[in-house]
């Protein structure tokens, strides 16, 4: 029996020893779950393994329906273990760690102990959890109604005009675009209109917000000042009806409106020069400067003397 045992210690390390001189060396079998918050296992999130000091993946896995990833055949090494595509819906995990494999052994690294011998610390099973992509909601659009007053004052009518008007002033942060902020006008009279933006949340207009008419530079006209605060009417259920209720400063006091308007005042009393049809001259003689119609007698006259000299002879 001590001969048997002697005999298999001794094929043992001929074993070792002959896998030592070809070359061949154990290699780490390892694994990685994935879960989301709920601790629900992800499937399809891709994993991979970068030597130190290099930047291209050595080795890739990919989690099961379990959420398992395996890594298997791992050569040995100092690895940065990382998450490189989460699975759909959901963001990529930011965690990374080390994985040490050394003669087949998977390890997370070395520590001292309390003899101050420095001893390896097993692998344990790195859980990477995903967090679910935030929903992503279609823009609101949202109208607000506005009025545009146009008042002749000068002696002549205002023609076409576009006015352009700003909304501002947000309480609750968000995205707001702009979609439509202008009217259109052709002379004396009222103009309605909507500006037309689009909120990421309705939460943006709930805490109101501010409108302008954004003055322009154009000649004979005098633009609005007027500044309104718009403020959302809601209904006995205290949801929003899609409304606005309008309180501009009158005199130094609040007064509220169901509109929004602004007034703009045409007040050019004269046409400009380049604007003036030209004015109707006489033709003249181009070689005198002589109005055409003063040689018009004298050319009668000396054909009546031609005839009269003619006769004579």
């Amino acid at each position: 029996m001590k001969k048997l045992i002697s005999t298999l210690l001794c094929a043992a390390m001929i074993f070792s020893m002959a896998a030592t001189v070809f070359g061949a060396t154990a290699l780490g079998n390892f694994e990685v779950k994935k879960t989301d918050e709920n601790g629900n296992p992800l499937g399809g999130a891709e994993f991979v393994l970068i030597h130190d000091g290099m930047t291209e993946p050595a080795y890739s896995a990919v989690s099961d329906e379990n959420g398992i990833a395996h890594f298997k055949n791992v050569a040995d090494g100092a690895y940065k273990l990382k998450e490189n595509t989460a699975p759909k819906g959901f963001v990529k995990s930011d965690v990374e760690c080390t994985v040490i494999v050394d003669m087949g052994m998977v390890l997370s690294g070395y520590e001292t102990d309390n003899s101050g011998n420095v001893v390896p610390v097993p692998y344990q099973t790195v859980i990477f959890v995903n967090k679910a992509e935030p929903a992503v909601n279609d823009p609101l659009t949202v109208y607000i109604p506005i009025t545009k007053i146009v008042e002749k004052i000068g002696a002549y009518a205002p023609g076409k005009e576009i006015f352009a008007f700003e909304v501002y002033d947000f309480r609750y942060d968000g995205k707001v675009s702009i979609v439509s902020n202008t009217i259109e006008t052709d002379g004396e009279g009222k103009y309605y209109g909507d500006i037309v933006i689009e909120v990421e949340t309705e939460d943006i207009v709930l805490e109101g917000f501010l409108i302008r008419e954004i003055k322009g530079g154009k000649a004979g006209w005098n633009y609005s000042d007027s500044v309104w605060e718009a403020m959302p009417v809601f209904d006995p259920n205290g949801g929003w009806t899609g409304d606005f209720e309008y309180t501009i400063i009158e005199n130094g006091d609040p007064v509220t409106y169901g509109e929004a308007f602004f007034v703009n005042k045409y007040y050019r009393s004269f046409v400009p020069q380049d604007q003036r049809p030209p004015e109707k001259t006489e033709e003249s003689n181009p070689n005198t400067g002589a109005p055409v119609l003063f040689y018009v007698p004298v050319i009668a006259a000396a054909m009546g003397a031609a005839a009269v000299l003619g006769k004579r002879k």
